[in-house]
Parts: structure tokens; C-alpha cells; sequence
């Protein structure tokens, strides 16, 4: 019975550590395995690594308990093929595991790329933005464009009908944007895209996004819309203006100088210490750290938390108030599963205030503890506790949940929600969920969303754009015309202006003049006028007396001939005609 207890635990204590794998994205290389242990028994590892000519240490994975270990650092060479593998001590004895085959250029993933969306009149505008390598070359970090020179870019489109894969392009821009065109109006889309290079076709797929496209009576609608408001707000701060300029708004009654002299010294005689209180308030936040400066302590960080997203962990910490210049941090690390075990540094000489420590393993309990240090000064360590499976936040790539009305689960990344009310706002909240844990992830912000009528306008929107442009067009011509009409007898009568002939001159214009009354076509015969003188004697008296006689029945004949003439020449108008 004892030898075969003893042979169990040799056989358990002997076990290499085995199912190494790369995990492997945009150049940083991070390699776990797993190994059978007794909890009993400290276990250390430690990674080794070959370019195909020499076998050397990890930097930051010798003598280590946690079951991985980043290699970014290390393969600084993306064209060489490296060789590793994990040694495990366990007690005097020393277990190798299998050798694993990695090539970065090759091997490593790219992506997923930052992309943002925007809608147009039938069609959707895409920028996208590379993902951040992880590669550092003579203290510079290398893009991806400076590592493959050219790189390939895909872009899926989801509709209702199915995803569309579009032909791939070429790219030499981290930053850079293309329209997809042709679509459909008021329709939604969906949009994912893969990087890859002609050398590397391992990609890792942006999160869709969901736009619906513009239609053109929207884009009139929302132009109408800004110049109205943007007149309307011109209007009524002119005259908001005008009214604070006559004086109706806002008057500024100032007291005169005599007495705001005499209320100024109300105030300093009322309350002379109130100077000296706000400078001793404000001081009382400075003691603690001017003693600490006085005294030649260095402040310990503040705040010190945990930040742990997909098993991305960060330990961030807040500078100390009060320092001095050129200082660093060194965080160290102990596992409380092992209570013998001490603290070992996880990295030094930090500028910044927070520090990558996803390479402790997801499964343990840890301790972690940060302190500043100043040339030959460091402060006291700062701690604070962490599980990565306990502290961790996931996000949603193990479940989704779709908060509106009702709760949706999925498993997937994207999800297109039917059966809803069309014309209809809908605001979408997604959150990451672990039931097998019972944890839940931080929700995401609020996306509200007006759904359309499949694409389809409706002929209650078609029948009142037709009846209200129809409208539209009827009172505005008659308008445009007759004040087309109206400016233009404004203008002629200003410029131009019309002369008024007198009433008597139009009267005389408008009777058609008269040849006999003005002008004559031959010359008048004169009338004459004469009386008869008789000379008589007194010898003919008598004879006269009949003379007489004589001569008045002359002078009334040639009277009556000459009346007879006179009438004979003039003619009526009316007769010559």
C-alpha cells in the first residue's frame, strides 16, 4: 500500500507541463500551458525560447508560479521562427515539456480594426482605423503599415436578406474611409471589417455597426430644419439685442460710488476675518503633504484598484500629491495560494501609473502591492487583493442581453430584432453576462434607433408630400408673379416716371380738328359794307322826294343781293360732306 502511494505521488509530482499554446494578436504573444500540481508542493516554471541557433531565458518568466508568460519582449524578430518550451521544478527534479513551433509574421492575428459608420443618401460612409501593434524596435512602437508595407481590407455587410462579403482593397493608411453606394434608402445595415496581409491572413473581425440609410426627403427635411432654427435663433437674439440695447431687458442699476464705498467697508468691518479663514481652509489640505515633504518621506501611491476587462487586467494606482521629480513605481506580486511564497517583482522602474498584470494566471488568488520610488527614496507599498476570474468584467463576447421592452440572451455578437412596430423608437442597451457565475458586465450606453417600414414609404407620407407640394406650387407661382409684377411697376414708376398732360390739352388732343374753321383753301372774298350818298338841290326837292323814294328801294335791293352773296358762300360742313 505505501509503495503504491509513493509511485502515485512520484507520478502526480512528475508530470511536464503540457497543451502549451500562443495566444497571439497584433504582435503581442502571450503563452499559456497547463500542468497537474499538488497544492502542497510549491511549483515553479520557466520558459525557454530559440531563434533556431541558441536556446534562451524568458526575461520576465524564470522562476515564476502563474501559467503563462508574455513573450512580446522576447521574439523581437517578426521574420524568425522561434522555438519554445516551459520547464516546470518540482523539488530537485526538472520536467521539460514539448517544444512549440511560432513564426509572429505568419502566425500572429491582426485586428479587430476601430470602425465608425455614418449614413447618406443611399449609401453608408466607413472609417476605419488599424489596430495598435505591440511591437517595439529601438524604444518605437511599429504600426502594422510599417511592419507588412500594405495591408488587405474586407468589409461584410449584413441586411435582412444575408451577410455580403464586398471585394477586398489594398490599404497603406492607418486611417482612411470609403462609401458603400447603391443601397437602399431608409433601409438598416450592418457593417464588420477584417484586416489582413498577403503574408498573414489570420484576422480577427471588427463588432458590426448598424446605421439606416438617409432618404432624400429626410435630407430636405432636416436642411429645412436647421436654416429654420438657425433663422429663428438669429431673429430672437437680435432682438433679444435690440431690447437689452433700449434698456426693456436686463438693466444694470449700479449704486452710486459714495455709497458702494460706504457698503464695502460695511462688509470688511462686518467680517475683517474672512480673508484669514479662506486661507487657512485652503492650507489645511497642504499640511499633511508639506510635512511629508519637509520631513523627506515619499508619499505611497493612492487609490490603488484593479481594472480587469476579458481577463485583460491592469493594476492602476493615482501619483502621490506631494512628490518628487523622477519618480517610479515597482509592483510586486505574491500568491496567496501558496502562503510560503514570497513577493516577486513583476515590473520596475514604471513611469506611468498603471501596469499590465494579465500575465498572472486567470485561476489564481493574488496579492499585489505598488510603491513609489525617488532616486535613493521609495515610500511605503501600497496593496490591494485581486482574483482574475472573480474581478474580471466580461464583455459581450459570452452573452449578450438586449435591454427595450423585453430581455433577449444570445450567444452570438450581433442580433437583428424582428417583429417590431414600424415608425416606432426603439432605444437598445447591451450587457455581458456569465451565468454559470452569476456576474454580469457593465451596460453599455443607450442606443435609440427609429425603425422604417421595411424599406417601404408608406402612402399616407406619399399623399401628403404630393398634396402639400401640389399646394406649394399653386400659391406660389400666383405669388411669385404678382409680386414679380408689382416690383416691376414700382420700379418703373421710381425710374421712370409717366407725364400728365392738362385736362384741356387732352380734350383738345381728343377732337379732330376742322379744315373750314382754322384754314381756308382759298381766300375769303371781302364783305363790304357801305351806306349811299345823295347830294339833292333844293331846285329838285321835288325831285328829290321821288329820288329818295328811288334810292331806298336801291339801297334795300342791294342789301337784299348782298345778303343773298353772303349766304351763297358759306356752306355748311355737313352739305360739303
Amino acid at each position: 500500500m505505501i509503495t503504491n502511494l509513493s509511485l502515485r505521488s512520484e507520478r502526480v509530482l512528475g508530470e511536464p507541463p503540457r497543451n502549451l499554446q500562443m495566444e497571439s494578436q497584433n504582435f503581442q504573444h502571450i503563452l499559456s500551458w497547463q500542468a497537474k500540481s499538488d497544492p502542497t508542493v510549491l511549483t515553479y516554471y520557466r520558459v525557454l525560447y530559440s531563434d533556431r541557433r541558441n536556446w534562451m531565458a524568458a526575461k520576465q518568466c524564470s522562476n515564476i508560479t502563474q501559467l503563462s508568460c508574455n513573450l512580446t519582449d522576447d521574439f523581437e524578430d517578426t521574420h524568425a521562427q522561434y522555438l519554445a518550451l516551459v520547464q516546470s521544478f518540482i523539488g530537485t527534479e526538472v520536467f521539460n515539456s514539448s517544444v512549440l513551433d511560432f513564426e509572429p509574421l505568419t502566425d500572429t492575428f491582426l485586428g479587430p480594426p476601430e470602425v465608425n459608420i455614418s449614413s447618406c443618401v443611399n449609401c453608408i460612409k466607413v472609417t476605419i482605423k488599424l489596430p495598435a501593434s505591440h511591437l517595439r524596435k529601438n524604444e518605437k512602437l511599429w504600426s502594422l503599415i510599417d511592419i507588412y508595407e500594405e495591408l488587405d481590407y474586407a468589409i461584410t455587410l449584413k441586411t435582412l436578406d444575408g451577410d455580403h462579403k464586398r471585394p477586398q482593397k489594398k490599404i497603406t493608411q492607418e486611417i482612411f474611409s470609403t462609401v458603400i453606394e447603391e443601397l437602399y434608402p431608409n433601409r438598416n445595415y450592418c457593417v464588420s471589417v477584417t484586416v489582413a496581409a498577403s503574408s498573414n491572413r489570420n484576422s480577427i473581425p471588427s463588432a458590426w455597426k448598424c446605421v439606416t440609410t438617409d432618404s432624400e426627403a429626410q435630407q430636405d427635411y432636416y436642411t429645412a430644419a436647421v436654416a429654420g432654427a438657425v433663422c429663428f435663433s438669429l431673429i430672437l437674439a437680435s432682438a433679444l439685442k435690440c431690447m437689452h440695447a433700449g434698456g426693456y431687458i436686463l438693466q444694470k442699476t449700479s449704486l452710486p460710488h459714495t455709497l458702494e464705498v460706504i457698503n464695502g467697508a460695511e462688509t470688511n468691518v462686518l467680517n475683517p476675518h474672512k480673508e484669514l479663514v479662506s486661507s487657512v481652509g485652503n492650507s489645511n489640505s497642504f499640511e499633511k503633504g508639506a510635512f511629508l515633504l519637509l520631513s523627506g518621506i515619499l508619499p505611497k501611491p493612492q487609490n490603488v484598484r484593479i481594472t480587469s476587462v476579458n481577463l485583460r487586467s491592469f493594476l492602476q494606482w493615482d501619483a502621490p500629491r506631494f512628490h518628487k521629480e523622477n519618480i517610479s513605481y515597482t509592483v510586486q506580486s505574491k500568491s496567496v495560494n501558496f502562503p510560503g511564497n514570497a513577493y516577486a517583482n513583476v515590473s520596475t522602474n514604471l513611469r506611468l501609473t498603471e501596469c499590465d498584470v494579465s500575465s498572472l494566471s486567470a485561476y489564481g488568488d493574488y496579492i499585489l502591492q505598488v510603491r513609489a520610488e525617488s532616486e535613493n527614496d521609495h515610500s511605503d507599498w501600497e496593496s490591494v487583493s485581486f482574483k482574475p476570474m472573480h474581478d474580471n468584467h466580461p464583455s459581450y463576447l459570452l452573452c449578450l442581453k438586449l435591454d427595450y421592452v423585453n430581455h433577449i440572451d444570445t450567444k452570438h455578437n450581433s442580433e437583428i430584432l424582428s417583429q417590431l412596430e414600424p415608425w416606432t423608437l426603439y432605444c437598445i442597451q447591451v450587457q455581458a453576462v456569465i451565468p454559470e457565475w452569476n456576474k454580469a458586465g457593465e451596460p453599455s450606453g443607450e442606443l435609440c434607433e427609429q425603425t422604417t417600414h421595411n424599406g417601404v414609404t408608406p402612402v399616407w407620407l406619399i399623399v401628403t408630400v404630393l398634396i402639400g407640394s401640389m399646394l406649394v406650387v399653386v400659391i406660389s407661382i400666383p405669388a411669385c408673379f404678382f409680386s414679380s409684377f408689382y416690383l416691376y411697376r414700382l420700379t418703373k414708376h421710381v425710374f421712370c416716371p409717366s407725364y400728365i398732360f392738362p385736362q384741356h390739352l387732352k380734350e383738345f388732343l381728343s377732337t379732330p380738328p376742322s379744315g373750314s374753321q382754322f384754314f381756308s383753301p382759298h381766300p375769303q372774298e371781302e364783305q363790304l359794307f357801305y351806306d349811299t350818298l345823295t347830294v339833292i338841290s333844293e331846285e329838285s326837292k321835288n325831285h328829290s322826294d321821288e329820288t329818295d323814294s328811288e334810292a331806298s328801294k336801291t339801297t334795300e335791293h342791294l342789301q337784299d343781293s348782298d345778303q343773298e352773296d353772303s349766304d351763297s358762300r358759306i356752306v355748311p360742313a355737313s352739305e360739303k360732306a
